[in-house]
């Protein structure tokens, strides 16, 4: 009796033990680098599906929400403000910015989305999801509060029944509303001269030559670089010496668009002459801003500049010698004639330096504005190809199957976006471009069955492995023949799986 009871234990405990092993086996590596990595790789599909007694739209406003967040609640007037929007999602859905918030009193700049992946989170309970879908820079143009109205969001959300067929459904969902206090530049202290510029700044310039002649080209270079909205800066006051006379200023600005907060440096370029020669002195250049760090106001300044304008250059007529014997007949026509003839040698010499001087301004300017303008672009961020080889091959190191369809199908259709000038253009467009411009039908039929491949297996979870070789083999074919050398290729993919 007691060897039944030590067996019947024995199994007993076999069993549990055996459980728990299963049990552990199936946790997720912690370090899958997956955005599903401590929950199923379904669990969004689960959720998407629409039960019986649910309602749609209350079923979107339960387990989708848009976050409105403002880097300051309460800013100067004149200070930037950057909002941000997120959307977190605990479906599989696809969204759309169905409504824009309407602003008064502030200026509206959008700038670009962080497309990294998405990051996860718990938000009121349930494992969501977050997009970064929306960024605005705002610029107070007066003060007091102000309200940003929610935007809207439409979602459409697809799954698969137990019957196997695909459903759709669709609600929309608001962000919260914000509350902005916008408060007036302080009175004390403020500067006579002050423009209404607030952040950070510094200021220098230089002049093109310190020592030329009186009536030669000069030029006085300006530059006002620091954080704040440096594109509305305008030229400060310069007082010039007597004598000196400026033409038509030239100003350009230089910086990232999409940086926040703004930064960049704007350029101001005086062309001068000095009619008069001497010793002189360019007064220093003075540029006032408010600091709302520090909640005061600021003061930067150029160095004076020493000058030394010489005389104009002329040339003059080499002596030539006096005749030892004089006509007094001929004396007083022959200095008249001598007088005439050097006049006009004069004015010619004096018109052909003054045609040879403008000449060369002109052309050194071109040649300067040419040189800036080179600079410019050189200044220009880079647009960079997207090498699509490297990013497959980063893809094929994810070790979540469900994330590497998505990655896969996204990189398929931003390839063939980029390769067809077809920007925004989704799965569906691009197959209907595809099957109207590929006339033997090769791309199209392999572009499909990868997207068919992703979409089945990501909507019908298991059996990922067993596919992803053939998959990553179709799409480094489709790779090669879209971005390859067309010349001296064979255009059917077919041909080279046969080969």
């Amino acid at each position: 009796m007691q060897l039944f009871r030590n067996l019947i234990f024995l199994i007993w405990f076999s069993n549990v033990e055996l459980t728990a092993f299963a049990q552990e086996k199936k946790q997720p590596d912690p370090n899958i680098n997956s955005i599903f990595a401590d929950l199923p790789v379904d669990i969004a599909m689960k959720n998407s599906i629409l039960k019986s007694n649910e309602n749609a739209q209350e079923k979107i406003s339960r387990n989708v929400f848009v976050k409105a967040f403002a880097n300051k609640n309460v800013v100067y007037l004149g200070e930037p403000i950057l909002i941000t929007y997120e959307l977190y999602t605990a479906l599989e859905s696809k969204s759309i910015i169905s409504l824009r918030p309407s602003l008064t009193g502030s200026g509206v700049v959008d700038l670009e989305v962080n497309e990294n992946l998405p990051k996860q989170v718990k938000m009121e309970g349930k494992t969501c999801r977050v997009f970064n879908i929306l960024r605005l820079k705002l610029n107070p143009l007066q003060q007091g509060i102000v309200y940003v109205d929610p935007i809207g969001v439409d979602n459409s959300v697809n799954y698969i029944a137990g019957d196997g067929k695909t459903y759709n459904y669709s609600g929309s969902v608001k962000s919260n509303e914000l509350r902005l206090n916008i408060l007036p530049l302080p009175v004390k202290n403020r500067p006579k001269d002050f423009s209404g510029m607030v952040g950070k700044f510094q200021i220098r310039d230089t002049v093109e030559k310190s020592n030329l002649p009186a009536g030669e080209d000069n030029n006085l270079h300006i530059e006002i670089t620091g954080s704040g909205e440096f594109a509305d800066i305008n030229l400060p006051a310069i007082s010039w010496p007597p004598g000196f006379d400026h033409f038509t200023l030239r100003e350009s600005a230089i910086g990232d668009k999409n940086k926040f907060p703004p930064s960049g440096k704007k350029i101001f370029d005086i062309p001068f002459v000095s009619s008069q020669q001497g010793v002189f002195t360019l007064p220093s250049i003075s540029f006032f801003y408010f600091d709302p760090s520090r909640k005061i106001y600021h003061q930067v300044a150029t160095r004076p500049i020493p000058m030394m304008v010489t005389p104009a250059v002329i040339e003059h007529q080499s002596k030539k010698p006096v005749s030892a014997v004089v006509n007094p007949v001929k004396s007083r026509p022959d200095k008249f004639l001598l007088m005439l003839f050097g006049s006009l040698a004069a004015l010619a010499i004096g018109v052909i330096i003054f045609l040879k001087r403008r000449f060369a301004f002109k052309k050194a300017k071109e040649e300067k504005i040419a040189r800036e303008a080179e600079l410019l672009a050189l200044a220009e961020p880079e647009v960079k190809q997207t090498d699509f080889r490297k990013e497959l091959l980063s893809i094929s190191l994810v070790g979540d199957d469900v994330h590497y369809l998505e990655l896969t199908k996204s990189l398929l259709t931003k390839l063939l976006q980029e390769k067809f000038c077809l920007n925004n253009a989704s799965e569906e467009e691009l197959l209907v471009y595809l099957n109207q411009q590929d006339k033997d039908q090769s791309l199209t039929r392999h572009v499909g069955e990868v997207y068919s491949s992703c979409n089945r297996l990501l909507y019908s979870p298991g059996g990922q492995g067993s596919l992803r070789s053939s998959i990553a083999d179709a799409m480094t074919r489709i790779i090669d023949f879209v971005i390859g050398p067309l010349q001296g290729r064979e255009l059917d993919i077919d041909k080279e799986q046969q080969g």
